[in-house]
């Protein structure tokens, strides 16, 4: 899947500003629908490609993967599955900030607290 999405981009990219932009936008998302693919009445509703399905359609038996396509205001985990998309539910608010760092002890979510301090969470 990760080699599509770079396929896909470099399709998109290449097309970018170019009279053939529409078309290969088209039919890169005819090609790649379980990446890109759209939902049925919303974009991000099932059957959504893995860039835009919603946090809440993903199943709980999903392979582990980080992702950042649902708004909310802290890091949320559906079985495998950990989504850090936090910064726009939080951007009028001091901190709100969230990464993920990966390492050998697991995944941790950062999170900027409102007096500038930072907490951390272990995720797995």
């Amino acid at each position: 899947m990760n080699d599509d999405l770079v396929e896909a981009a470099k399709r998109l990219l290449e097309a970018q500003g170019t009279m053939e932009d529409r078309t290969v936008q088209s039919r890169v998302l005819e090609e790649y629908p379980l990446i890109l693919g759209s939902g049925d009445g919303h974009f991000k509703s099932p059957p959504a490609g893995l860039i835009w399905l919603d946090l809440q359609y993903i199943p709980t038996d999903a392979p582990s993967q980080v992702v950042g396509h649902t708004r909310d205001d802290e890091p949320q985990t559906k079985g495998n599955v950990h989504c850090q998309n936090v910064i726009r539910d939080t951007i009028d608010s001091p901190g709100g900030e969230c990464v993920f760092v990966e390492s050998p002890a697991g995944l941790r979510a950062l999170l900027r607290e409102s007096d500038g301090g930072v907490a951390i969470r272990q995720l797995e």
